[in-house]
């Protein structure tokens, strides 16, 4: 049996279609939001300076999960709330779960409606019932966001020209979506969704051994 192909060489040039078809991609969906940047903008809404200190009702964390939403999702400890990654993985799949919801209920799953539901609960937004406060936390939210994907969008179109001067120098791992493309290094960066800026990762280390 002949052993799979070898991808040893050319790796800017696979970086620089990698990013390529993901500025497409951000492009195509301008109008739109990611979830990242629907997340990102609730923890700016919920807890900008990240506190650590507990909410009023003992809220913890980026997003500021109370206890019986945080046990919901993960049977690891509720101040496991303070560790960023760990909040963001309770937040994607609270995301999702809300998102699902929404659907379920023949709502459109808009950052607004996605924000509202976050606020004020999946059932009050069916019922239109969702209170004053709710619907103001909603629209920052909204705005943020839109703000937050207004800038990734600008800087998604700036990258490419950029892209043709990485070089190869040592081992990196980078992952686009359900695209991976391995190395044998330690090192791990992503393009795409990031909590913080959901669009490109150029690197001064470039990477090798791609297969």
């Amino acid at each position: 049996m002949q052993p799979p192909p070898s991808h040893h060489r050319r790796a800017p040039a696979i970086l620089a279609v990698v990013l390529g078809l993901f500025a497409a991609g951000t492009t195509a969906n301008a109008a739109n939001p990611s979830r990242w940047e629907t997340l990102e903008a609730i923890h700016r809404v919920e807890n900008p300076h990240n506190l650590t200190t507990p909410g009023p009702r003992g809220e913890l964390g980026a997003y500021q999960f109370r206890q019986e939403t945080w046990r919901h999702y993960t049977s690891a400890p509720f101040n496991n709330a303070l560790d960023r990654q760990a909040s963001d993985a309770v937040a994607l799949k609270h995301y999702d779960w809300i998102r699902t919801g929404l659907i379920n209920q023949g709502i459109d799953p808009s950052v607004y409606n996605i924000a509202l539901a976050w606020n004020a609960g999946i059932g009050a937004v069916a019922r239109g019932t969702a209170p004053a406060v709710a619907r103001d936390y909603a629209s920052r939210v909204t705005n943020i966001a839109r703000g937050i994907h207004s800038e990734n969008v600008a800087l998604a179109a700036a990258k490419p020209a950029a892209v043709a001067a990485v070089a190869p120098s040592r081992p990196v791992t980078f992952t686009l979506g359900a695209l991976r493309m391995p190395t044998s290094g330690a090192h791990a960066l992503t393009l795409g969704e990031t909590p913080a800026r959901p669009v490109f990762v150029v690197a001064s280390e470039s990477f090798t051994n791609l297969r």
